[in-house]
């Protein structure tokens, strides 16, 4: 399988017209196995909603001026493959990506305040708040039920080896000292001697 320096092919490809499998092409990845398991992997962790607008349809639209974030609208027309012209007010037409529409779900609902995945996220976390009689059985305990974690105090950094010396004293004073006192000796220059 290795090319000639002449022919720049191998001359199993010339022979054969075709390239022999060896142990070291099983070592290399297949690039559409790799593609499709990429594809797959993607689909499972980030299930995606398939956001598909037609004319006519009743939409919110994010709105980026003050007050609401919604307004209410008619998809009027698709600009692009994933722009479309939106009616929110008559004589008033905008110009939305469809990352910006949300579908209106019935009439008597009002604008969304938030985005769906966020709104399940605060509806998942009202349901985790519960009563501790209501939720004993599942390990849940409210803050407020937990022990107290145990003050530790800090010490204080003061820079000076006074301090540090009367901590050490002070912490090993019940008992025998764990090292032997360090001997401190100026250093000799040549100067001095």
């Amino acid at each position: 399988n290795t090319r000639h320096p002449t022919t720049r092919e191998s001359p199993a490809l010339l022979m054969l017209q075709r390239s022999l499998r060896t142990r070291l092409d099983l070592l290399k990845p297949s690039v559409a196995a790799c593609v499709a398991g990429a594809h797959y992997r993607q689909q499972r962790q980030h299930p995606g909603q398939e956001r598909a607008f037609t004319a006519g349809d009743q939409v919110y639209a994010r709105d980026y001026r003050s007050g609401h974030k919604w307004q209410p609208g008619t998809v009027t027309a698709q600009t692009g493959p994933v722009s479309f012209q939106v009616q929110v007010s008559p004589g008033q037409v905008w110009r939305r990506h469809q990352d910006q529409l949300l579908r209106a779900p019935s009439q008597d609902s009002g604008p969304p305040e938030q985005r769906p995945d966020e709104a399940a996220e605060v509806s998942a976390t009202a349901s985790t708040d519960s009563t501790p009689e209501d939720s004993a059985g599942d390990g849940y305990l409210p803050p407020e039920s937990l022990p107290a974690p145990p003050e530790v105090p800090r010490p204080r950094s003061s820079g000076t080896t006074q301090d540090a010396e009367a901590r050490i004293d002070a912490d090993n004073s019940d008992g025998e000292r764990r090292y032997p006192v360090r001997e401190r000796r100026k250093p000799q220059r040549l100067i001095e001697e």
